[in-house]
């Protein structure tokens, strides 16, 4: 996977979006879009992470030198300078969001008037991300969500403070995103498992692997288990048959459900429905 071939940017509906705070996605390759050389500002806060070349980084009175696989973050309105190095250019991504979001975003990456900048702790994954992302032709709602799930995977990869070991923590946080998303949608039956792994930037063999280390189950049984789970408390509330079941629950096939039911139940959809209805 490569970058943008030129300078590209993907700009969000400000009344379409606010809500979730991300304003645009880019790419920047200076070979191309040359720096004026002046102090500028921005309108939003933005993150950044460089995709390839050398660049002076001026803020706060100091200049640091970055490089391919830094990070580096410029809130609102703070006056900042970027110098290329004059041989091979300077290319980058960027995630820019409204104000009152920057707080969140520096601190979890660890940034500060003092830290502008930093290396990337996983440069590789953070490029990827970004690679795919731009892949993108036009600033949809499914890129914007797709942005919002990639900020929160470099936020989850980059986690910068102390105490659990990084690796638990991420591997946490990975798990408990996956049974988020599978929470919200197992009642589509065409929702699998890899639509789970696509949203969250992760291969499915990851996911599977962290998932089962994390809730002690494979993502696949769990994702039966809260169909079937749903299915007996829908029983349990109404005289439903097994095709209005079987769709109500995500199931694709009748024969799967009731095969499910039984070995998880220990009665037939029939049984448990009879047992539990009030007549």
């Amino acid at each position: 996977m490569s970058a943008p071939s030129a300078r590209k940017i993907l700009l969000f509906s400000e009344n379409k979006y606010k809500f979730l705070k991300l304003y645009s996605l880019g790419y920047n390759d200076c070979k191309i879009h040359s720096p004026t050389g002046l102090y500028q500002v921005n309108r939003w806060n933005a993150l950044y992470y460089v995709r390839n070349g050398n660049c002076k980084f001026s803020i706060y009175g100091k200049t640091y030198s970055l490089s391919k696989g830094d990070l580096f973050f410029i809130p609102t309105n703070v006056p900042v300078q970027l110098n290329p190095d004059s041989e091979g250019g300077f290319a980058y991504y960027w995630i820019a969001f409204y104000p009152d979001y920057a707080g969140e975003i520096s601190e979890v990456l660890g940034f500060c008037e003092s830290t502008p900048a930093r290396a990337a702790k996983f440069p590789q994954r953070v490029e990827w991300i970004f690679d795919t992302l731009m892949e993108a032709k036009t600033a949809t709602t499914e890129v914007y969500f797709a942005a919002m799930s990639a900020l929160m995977q470099i936020l989850s990869i980059e986690y910068s403070n102390a105490g659990v070991s990084k690796s638990t923590r991420r591997h946490k946080e990975l798990a408990e995103n996956v049974k988020r998303v599978i929470d919200y949608n197992f009642a589509n039956e065409d929702f699998t498992l890899n639509d789970v792994a696509q949203m969250l930037f992760v291969s499915h063999a990851q996911m599977s692997r962290v998932f089962k280390e994390v809730m002690g189950i494979t993502p696949v049984a769990y994702l039966i288990d809260v169909r079937l789970n749903r299915a007996a408390q829908l029983l349990s509330e109404d005289d439903f048959s097994v095709k209005e079941l079987r769709c109500a629950v995500g199931f694709s096939d009748e024969v799967h459900l009731m095969k499910q039911f039984k070995k998880k139940f220990g009665v037939t959809v029939k049984e448990y429905r009879r047992q539990h209805v009030d007549k």
